[in-house]
């Protein structure tokens, strides 16, 4: 089993921020962004302590 507090939100945060902001320059990250999304609310759904 994954111990989801081993999980840097705070790294999955800025990558999100960071592909959303490169969709400007015509590159689609969607399907990479929601991966991410549910990877958080797979953490925090399991109990992370989001620091």
């Amino acid at each position: 089993m994954i111990d989801v507090n081993e999980i840097n939100l705070d790294a999955i945060r800025s990558t999100i921020t960071f592909l959303s902001e490169n969709e400007e320059y015509g590159d689609d990250w969607s399907e990479e962004i929601a991966t991410l999304d549910k990877v958080m609310d797979f953490c925090l759904e399991h109990g992370h302590r989001d620091e």
